[in-house]
């Protein structure tokens, strides 16, 4: 309750000053907190404002993260084909920006919907071109979290063997000291 009514009295003062980019960063948090508290048609409403107020500033980056907050609300009621949608006029603006790690992790974002979607195929290419571009941010933590993605699909397949060696690797980057 306390989180709501703080980010409540922030998003007024941002609204009052007519300040955008504080009121969109308030929205960020406020679009992350009633999604985590399973209100999704509320941080719907919340992302539709981050999405206008990133175009109104005219600021691309601002702008492929409300797509990809959108996406993760799609992602949570289920419909992967709109989150799919919304990842990839993310990811299209992060490759328009160079910001490799934005575009890392929307790879894996894409791949995980086709993932839920048991779109295989699909999923083992936007996570392989997640690692592509890991070489370039060396985020091991992310590098990490995909190869479990990739080890998650073969275990699907039932194919244990290369389930296990994905997992093994995420296992290497997790124990290093």
């Amino acid at each position: 309750d306390s989180v709501k009514k703080y980010l409540g009295i922030s998003e007024n003062l941002y609204l009052k000053n007519n300040d955008k980019i504080g009121l969109y960063y308030i929205l960020f948090y406020q679009s992350k907190f009633f999604l985590n508290e399973g209100d999704t048609k509320k941080a719907f409403e919340i992302n539709k404002q981050l999405i206008a107020i990133a175009e109104s500033l005219n600021d691309n980056e601002k702008l492929a993260n409300a797509y990809g907050r959108m996406g993760a609300l799609f992602v949570r009621i289920n419909d992967y084909d709109k989150a799919i949608s919304y990842y990839e006029k993310s990811l299209k603006i992060f490759k328009q920006l160079n910001d490799y790690p934005g575009i890392e992790r929307t790879y894996k974002q894409i791949g995980d919907s086709y993932y839920y979607k048991s779109f295989y195929d699909l999923a083992i290419e936007c996570y392989e071109r997640g690692l592509e571009v890991n070489k370039k941010t060396n985020n091991e933590e992310l590098k990490s979290n995909i190869l479990v993605s990739i080890g998650n699909v073969y275990y699907e397949l039932d194919n244990n063997e290369k389930a296990l060696y994905f997992y093994t690797e995420a296992s290497k980057l997790n124990t290093k000291d």
